[in-house]
């Protein structure tokens, strides 16, 4: 399997920061600032679960075990998802990182 990496929109605290999500085989590493915060192995499948304002991404380890990996906002949702998705169906892609959205202005003809 490649390397999954996805970054939040909030840390840990639940405060505004980045943190990078690495998945790679069954395990998944969460940094900051170029460092290690948590390594969790034996990874099963990952799950997104929605809050109301604030959703969070869950590994189940092997043996059922439930661990929070990272909390994201909403505007994230959708990219977390796609990222359990790859993980769980060990899907081969490239990166999750948000595309910016272009808008075409233009002026119509009579």
């Amino acid at each position: 399997m490649n390397e999954l990496k996805i970054e939040t929109d909030l840390d840990d605290s639940l405060n505004n920061g980045k943190e990078e999500i690495i998945a790679l085989d069954d395990k998944v590493i969460i940094r900051k600032d170029g460092k290690i915060l948590r390594e969790i192995t034996d990874v099963d499948k990952l799950k997104v679960e929605r809050g109301i304002g604030i959703s969070r991404l869950t590994a189940v380890i092997k043996g059922g075990k439930e661990v929070e990996v990272a909390f994201f906002t909403k505007a994230k949702e959708e990219q977390f998802i796609r990222f359990a998705e790859a993980f769980n169906n060990k899907i081969v892609v490239n990166e999750f990182e948000e595309k910016e959205k272009e808008i075409k202005g233009g002026i119509g003809t009579l």
